[in-house]
């Protein structure tokens, strides 16, 4: 080492760390998040246009969060610009449809297959008390509330996987698919002749049952999301020439 010369480390010891002060989450964050769970639960329509002007004027926000939230939403392929002028809920073909929902099947299969093992007796409680309260909006026909503490169901079981970015690639997934949940507002809800599988879940999750849990989700995948494809085919909302083909494909 050459004389009078300061190893690295001694410099770095030196050095005073400048780091910024921890924040609450920003605005941009916030309206990321509650534009993300809007997509999710279907309040946000295929199609529908989101302006900065009309979101400024609701939440009261300048237009700058406003912008970020929604180019972190386009850049993850949630929203898409229109000619860099507008932006729009994008709408999907049969095709982009099924491929999103198989897509989902395996991903949310492994989280549950993840997941069985680290479910303690509080998060099993959760559950239970989140499915009483589904079942009450299923009676009830209280569509908004089915969709809510649908998502709140699944992923309650899906975080006890710690696997956040598979988490974070599911719940991508249902906001992609999501706009589309809002069209079953219309529509009798899904039966379940042999019982509801969220009731099964629980269940196999009370036994242990890792291989009964994945089947059951699977079904509730299969089971709500070929409803959904048939229902939107009946409606016009798909038109595609081989849109029959898909009508028929496994998917939730």
């Amino acid at each position: 080492m050459q004389c009078g010369v300061k190893p690295f480390y001694a410099t770095m010891e030196s050095m005073e760390l400048k780091l910024d002060r921890p924040q609450v989450e920003s605005i941009t964050t916030v309206l990321y998040k509650q534009l993300k769970r809007n997509l999710i639960i279907g309040r946000l329509k295929p199609g529908d246009s989101l302006t900065l002007k009309s979101l400024t004027d609701s939440l009261g926000v300048s237009q700058t969060p406003v912008r970020e939230a929604l180019l972190r939403l386009v850049s993850e392929r949630l929203l898409e610009s229109v000619h860099g002028r507008s932006i729009k809920v994008p709408v999907l073909t049969p095709e982009a449809f099924t491929e999103l929902r198989e897509i989902r099947i395996q991903l949310e299969t492994m989280a549950m297959e993840r997941a069985v093992p680290n479910i303690t007796a509080a998060v099993l409680r959760t559950l239970e008390d989140i499915q009483r309260e589904y079942m009450v909006h299923r009676e009830t026909e209280d569509y908004a509330g089915i969709l809510s503490t649908n998502i709140d169901f699944h992923f309650t079981m899906y975080r006890a996987a710690g696997m956040p970015n598979l988490l974070a690639m599911i719940e991508n997934l249902w906001a992609q698919t999501g706009p589309y949940g809002g069209f079953m507002y219309k529509t009798p809800t899904t039966q379940h002749p042999d019982g509801h599988p969220h009731d099964h879940i629980l269940d196999a999750l009370k036994r242990r049952d890792t291989q009964a849990a994945v089947a059951h989700v699977r079904t509730d995948v299969e089971r709500h999301g070929k409803r959904m494809l048939e229902y939107l085919r009946s409606q016009g909302h798909f038109e595609s020439p081989g849109f029959s083909h898909f009508s028929d494909a496994v998917v939730a």
